[in-house]
């Protein structure tokens, strides 16, 4: 809804500064103030909305303001992966550009398809890989969100802490101290427990994102094999095409898995910053 909100924005602000609409506007005011009558310009108003919906109802007018768009949109999403990549560490940044320069040297054989290749599975499949960079690209970004929150974080002090809150649980007498302690620990379990859900959800990001450039390197040496071998094997490109289709299936099954951890740095923060029990003596 909002993406449809900045497309309608955009067109109705492009409709408005076009060369028609100035010269409209332009001539009105000329006329208006050479003939000292301001009427003119209820004429103008009217002359200036008609040639907006006449622009906004153009194929040709809204085609190119639309592409104008998707330029503006492509150059913001690339300067935000550029910014990504340069804040990841240097080892996830090595395995995506593993994963953009198999993807693409795999693009660039299916382009040099024969016959036997473009009638199989693999062919088919090609398409995706656009869409299994752009995944991988995500993955990243949720790493990245993840780790610079992780970077604050001591495990082995929230234990400690937790083991403290333990101790006063059992020697507290009393019982309305004992249950505000009590209440205390579970909060900081809990918060312990999200900590170490958003490590694991790292470590299956690197995970993934491994098994994609390891996948994608293994596809492309047997491309290469299959095309320079004099004998074809067979079914060969249609059980690489299985590999692929599976291997996309897995990314998005990743992506749905970490979705949630992504988000867990607001429900940290919401339990770290509960207000403290008051120990009423």
């Amino acid at each position: 809804m909002e993406f449809q909100q900045r497309i309608r924005r955009s067109l109705v602000r492009a409709a408005l500064n076009s060369t028609t609409s100035w010269v409209i506007i332009g001539t009105t005011l000329a006329l208006s103030i050479g003939l000292q009558d301001p009427f003119i310009l209820f004429f103008g108003a009217a002359a200036e909305t008609l040639a907006v919906m006449t622009m906004l109802n153009s194929k040709k007018f809204t085609g190119k303001v639309l592409g104008r768009f998707e330029e503006q949109q492509n150059r913001e999403k690339q300067l935000k992966f550029e910014a990504i990549v340069k804040q990841s560490d240097p080892e996830t940044r090595q395995r995506y550009f593993d994963i953009v320069q198999s993807s693409q040297e795999i693009e660039r054989l299916s382009q040099e398809g024969d016959s036997a290749f473009l009638s199989t599975g693999l062919s088919a499949t090609i398409s995706q890989l656009q869409m299994l960079r752009e995944k991988s690209a995500n993955l990243m970004e949720k790493r990245l969100l993840i780790r610079k929150y992780l970077v604050r974080v001591d495990l082995s002090a929230m234990e400690r802490e937790c083991q403290k809150l333990e101790r006063n649980v059992a020697v507290i007498q009393d019982p309305v101290a004992k249950k505000q302690f009590q209440q205390s620990l579970t909060l900081k379990r809990q918060e312990l427990e999200t900590y170490r859900s958003m490590f694991v959800a790292l470590q299956r990001i690197d995970g993934q994102l491994e098994q994609i450039s390891s996948t994608l390197s293994s596809l492309k040496g047997k491309i290469v094999l299959l095309k320079t071998s004099e004998v074809t094997t067979e079914g060969g490109y249609d059980k690489m095409g299985e590999e692929l289709k599976a291997l996309v299936g897995d990314v998005e099954l990743m992506e749905s898995s970490v979705a949630d951890a992504a988000a867990l740095e607001a429900t940290a923060l919401s339990t770290s910053r509960r207000p403290p029990q008051r120990i009423v003596h």
